[in-house]
This record gives structure tokens, sequence and C-alpha cells, in this order.
């Protein structure tokens, strides 16, 4: 039956007719309800038609069926990112990450979130490393290398900054008391 359904979404959407597919992938989910990739591929359809909570349940269905499926994680991070909802996000994704460390598009949206959403450099630059390690081939390397060039310079800054700031929480800091006569030392606290 499965079959038949997929078949039927395929021809609407070579078709261009959204609703009938709309309609063969709702009917899939509803009578193969035990098959995780309808659940997915129905919550793409909603996502893609701006039905971001459908897509959502949808999605979720989907992992609660199969907990590594990992075209559901992605279609809920991304779901996640565009409600502005990046932790949750950010879980989808490293799970997806972990069901399969050779998924490139896994790997890829991850070091984009790190860069573009939560702004963290070292994890950026450490995910992009990753993507043009593992994935040569890939047209995408060229960006990654590109942000790559622009990222290291802030991570080295930012490690530099956590070593410099490790360094002063472990040295004590002599300051001067009152009237300058008695010596007092202060703990630096690393932030």
């Amino acid at each position: 039956a499965v079959i038949l359904f997929w078949e039927a979404a395929s021809r609407a959407e070579r078709e261009q007719n959204p609703v009938a597919q709309e309609q063969a992938l709702t009917a899939a989910a509803k009578y193969c309800f035990d098959q995780a990739r309808v659940h997915a591929a129905l919550g793409r359809f909603q996502l893609d038609h701006g039905r971001t909570e459908a897509a959502v349940r949808s999605f979720k269905q989907a992992l609660a069926l199969d907990a590594k499926l990992v075209p559901a994680y992605l279609g809920l991070a991304d779901a996640a990112g565009r409600t502005g909802e990046y932790d949750a996000a950010l879980v989808a994704l490293k799970e997806a990450v972990r069901c399969d460390p050779q998924n490139a598009d896994a790997l890829w949206q991850l070091a984009q979130l790190y860069d573009h959403a939560l702004g963290v450099a070292d994890r950026a630059a450490a995910g992009y490393r990753q993507f043009v390690r593992f994935f040569p081939g890939d047209p995408r390397v060229l960006k990654a290398q590109e942000r790559l060039t622009a990222l290291e310079p802030v991570a080295a800054r930012g490690r530099g900054r956590s070593a410099e700031a490790t360094t002063l929480a472990a040295t004590p800091k002599v300051k001067t008391g009152a009237g300058g006569r008695e010596p007092v030392t202060a703990a630096v606290i690393a932030t």
C-alpha cells in the first residue's frame, strides 16, 4: 500500500499539484501509520508549505516509530530553526550526526547552526573542518573552506581568551590593602 501512496505523491509532485501530493502523503500516514518514512515525508511537505506546527508533529511521530531516522531529525531541526528554537535545532542535529556520522547534510547543517544562528566560532570551524575531511567531493566544501578562513582567526581569539582566563584564574593577584601597606590576595573568577 505504501508504494501506491508514494507513487501518487511522486506523480503529484512532478505534475506540480500540491493538493494531490498532500492528499497522497496524508493518506499514506493514515493507512501506513507504522511507517516512519511516510510521516517524515509528510512533515517535509508540511514544512515546505509553511505549516511548521503540523510538520513538527509529523517529524516527532516519525521519530517515535524510528529513533534513528535522520531525515526526521533534519526536518525537526529545520522546523525548530525557522521558529528560532535553536536549542531544539541543536539537539536534533546532534542526534542526526550521532545516528549517522557520515550524513553530509546533518554535519553541514550542524556547522551552519553553530556558525550563523549560535555564533560559536570554534564549534562551527570544527564542524566545517570535519565536513571538508569527510566529504571532499561535496560542492559545499568550497563554502566550508571560505567559512573556515573567516572563522579561524575568531576561533583562535576565543581559544586565546579562554586560555588567558584559565591562567588568570589560577594565578593569585596581589592588591594593596587599605592605606597601601598590607597586601591582599584576590582570586580572579573566569567567566
